[in-house]
């Protein structure tokens, strides 16, 4: 009867050892992991802070480039912090667009504590999936991809606060994101941009995702009506767009809104000679989802408040009566992912 004792006194201290040693196994695995991920934000916390830094990634065989720009204020491990990524037009580049949105960008980040990431697309240009002769054929939906799972990866980014926005091509090229990778984005801004035509008819976003658009009814390089896109207002590019009123729908349609019940208000005339009235379309969807349309009467192919960039003969008028900046900043930052 002792010798059973012993056996079971025995096997009852192996029990113990066997257990001990699966939690110092957990343990040590979970040490070694935390240890990685804050040697990682240790390493990244040193960049610089309140200014972009050219940094690039090798993507399909190419050097892909971006600017990133941590707020002042960024310490990885007290915060998570939303990403905004801004896309250029065609013929331009980060810095290019920059300077035509008069750097504003930056104050706001700040402000609210945002990782700002501006990439630059392939020959200054992205592909928006339009099969225009003259479109690009590089892979933006993969790179940009990889891209937003480096960034989360790398830096202490918040997964429910991912923002698109773009302007022209690139505002095309975030109607294909939202396609193609809603389940990654919060909320996207399309400015003097609709969907591809090529993209519309097989876009079906897995998520739902709040959008914004704001549009010149004068644009002489995608219509307001829809159709040709071109380089200038005479030279035609061979890709097309759907007009925006009917993007503006399919985008309150997908977060389960209803066109018809938009409410529409006419903005004040604050700048009477700049030639431009704003009225401002908004579509309440499920989940606060919301789709909203900022159309600019008589503005052109233009950054509200920012820079005539070319002559009104070629790009049409800048508005003065909104801020773009702001307004699509102020409608990212009051969205996140459900």
């Amino acid at each position: 009867m002792a010798r059973r004792k012993k056996a079971s006194n025995r096997k009852q201290n192996k029990t113990i050892f066997l257990i001990t040693l699966s939690i110092l196994a957990v343990v040590t695995v979970l040490a070694i992991f935390a240890s990685t991920k804050s040697t990682v934000f240790t390493q990244y916390a040193a960049e610089p802070k309140g200014r972009f830094i050219e940094k690039e990634i090798n993507y399909d065989g190419e050097n892909r480039t971006y600017k990133l720009r941590l707020p002042y204020r960024y310490n990885p491990r007290r915060d998570q912090y939303p990403v905004v990524f801004f896309l250029h037009g065609g013929g331009q580049d980060a810095e290019k667009i920059d300077r035509i949105t008069k750097h504003t960008f930056p104050p706001l980040a700040n402000k609210d504590r945002a990782i700002l990431i501006y990439p630059n697309g392939l020959d200054n240009k992205w592909n928006d999936g339009n099969v225009g002769e003259r479109r690009s054929t590089a892979d933006d939906v993969g790179f940009l991809t990889t891209l937003l799972n480096q960034i989360v990866d790398t830096y202490s980014v918040d997964p429910k606060k991912i923002y698109f926005v773009g302007a022209s091509n690139g505002g095309q090229m975030v109607s294909r994101m939202i396609c193609e990778r809603s389940e990654q984005i919060a909320a996207g801004v399309m400015i003097v941009a609709s969907i591809p035509e090529d993209v519309y008819s097989s876009c079906q976003p897995s998520t739902p995702v709040s959008v914004m658009m704001i549009n010149g009814t004068d644009d002489p390089i995608i219509p307001y009506q829809g159709g040709d896109v071109k380089l200038t207002e005479y030279f035609l590019t061979g890709a097309r767009t759907i007009a925006v009123e009917d993007a503006f729908a399919f985008w309150s349609e997908q977060i389960g809104g209803k066109t018809q019940d938009y409410e529409k208000t006419n903005l004040q005339d604050t700048d009477p000679d700049d030639g431009t009235t704003v009225e401002r379309w908004s579509v309440k969807g499920d989940d606060d989802l919301e789709a909203i349309l900022y159309r600019i009467v008589g503005g052109g192919h233009t950054w509200p408040q920012g820079t005539q960039y070319l002559p009104v003969l070629l790009i049409g008028r800048v508005s003065n009566e909104i801020n773009a900046t702001e307004i699509a900043w102020e409608f990212l930052m009051r969205h996140e992912k459900n």
